[in-house]
């Protein structure tokens, strides 16, 4: 007797079934997926059941990774034409206090990652952006959705880490200054540590002039904005209550007013990434100044050359503060040949300096500095486009492409 498969289409006639976290996968997926159960008559064997499983590593800082196997090819093949579909089908969530299971991980974002699948070995892996977290608890699941298909699940602990004296503390917020724009798009927050995910907006304030919180200040996402070693947090202001116009700016006003005083609280008891609260908490007052508008020229940019044979650094001056995250990663220097140059960079003088100090000696000849037109100020005015942008005209500008600013350096005998 031949294997007997149920055949299930995904369209979005059939989001009237299965649990609601995948009706959005059912009216997306127009790929035909197999959900098979193989009975083989002949030696009377029936295959392997799907299985979860964590997958084991000695290394504290290496990636948090969950696998499904045992599953059929013919469900696989689909999946590994359109790889953009895995999220919807093998997807993992986090939480650091269950109650109910099935009432806290609903609605809860799932984590970031990639994915690997092997059709010939029936396994789809799904590596996790970040490091497993101790004291978290994470729920996999994968599904064949259907009526008449169960989803498999697993849920993992991971051991909460032992309480130690506190050691990690917040090294940095940025934007430095004391005084911000009204439209101040965002905040950088540095530790030096990693830090736990799924915690940040319970542990941070805004407090007007008279040490009262500012209610909803910020974007609170679903999924945390850290770097790769989660030891950069980015905290956006509510972007409704920054542009005019939109509902929100003209119902609660604006987060920010200019004229005001501020203070921006980070609290002690945010746990790092071991469990361990804060050394200290931290705290920074700025006052606000009138918003901003106008779009970063590098017109206006001043080089200060190195010298020719030195591994002195090119230091460009701005006239107003940058974002500096971005300055750490849209600016590059490349040689004559278009080649970019390996160094270090270095941001100072609260985000209104840039050097880059090469490894190896400048040659005589031109370079240039090849900046993003993505690079934005404090008020997420980019290069090619303003924050404020009016949806009903055809803008002729672009925040796309680069723009090429040439220097060289020169002769100490011409200093």
């Amino acid at each position: 007797m031949s294997a007997g498969r149920t055949l299930l289409f995904f369209s979005s006639g059939i989001e009237k079934t299965g649990d609601a976290r995948v009706r959005p996968f059912l009216s997306m997926l127009s790929v035909v997926l197999f959900a098979t159960t193989i009975h083989n008559a002949e030696d009377g064997t029936v295959s392997r059941p799907p299985k979860i499983s964590k997958v084991q590593s000695d290394s504290e800082s290496a990636r948090l990774e969950f696998e499904v196997r045992n599953l059929d090819p013919d469900v696989l093949r689909p999946l590994a034409r359109f790889p953009e579909r895995l999220a919807e089908v093998f997807f993992v969530q986090a939480a650091s206090e269950i109650k109910d299971p099935d009432a806290t991980f609903r609605g809860l974002p799932s984590l970031i990652g990639t994915y690997e699948i092997d059709v010939s070995r029936g396994l789809i892996r799904f590596r996790a952006r970040f490091p497993e977290e101790a004291g978290m608890t994470y729920w996999v699941s994968y599904r064949s959705v259907g009526p008449s298909v169960k989803p498999i699940e697993a849920t993992f602990t991971t051991p909460a880490a032992k309480r130690v004296a506190p050691t990690t503390v917040v090294t940095r917020v940025s934007p430095a200054r004391d005084v911000l724009p009204e439209n101040l798009l965002k905040l950088y927050i540095e530790f030096s540590a990693p830090m736990s995910f799924g915690q940040a907006y319970e542990h941070l304030k805004l407090l007007d002039s008279e040490g009262k919180a500012l209610d909803l200040p910020f974007l609170e996402l679903g999924e945390e904005l850290w770097d790769p070693r989660r030891m950069r947090f980015t905290l956006l202001f509510d972007p409704g209550r920054i542009k005019r116009g939109l509902k929100p700016r003209e119902e609660l006003g604006p987060v920010l007013e200019a004229g005001k005083s501020y203070t921006f609280v980070v609290e002690p008891d945010w746990n790092d990434a071991k469990g361990n609260p804060l050394k200290t908490g931290f705290r920074k007052s700025f006052r606000v100044g009138p918003p901003d508008a106008t779009t970063p020229d590098p017109a206006s940019w001043r080089f200060e050359p190195p010298a020719l044979n030195s591994t002195e650094p090119l230091l460009i001056r701005f006239p107003e503060p940058l974002d500096r995250a971005m300055l750490g990663r849209v600016l590059a220097v490349v040689d004559g040949a278009d080649k970019p140059l390996v160094g270090k960079i270095a941001i100072g003088d609260e985000e209104t300096t840039w050097s880059f100090a090469p490894e190896s000696p400048w040659l005589p000849g031109r370079y240039a500095l090849l900046v993003d037109k993505s690079l934005e100020d404090l008020a997420g005015n980019s290069i090619g486009r303003p924050f404020e942008v009016d949806v009903f005209k055809v803008e002729k500008t672009s925040s796309d492409g680069t723009v090429r600013l040439k220097f060289e350096p020169i002769s100490r005998s011409s200093r």
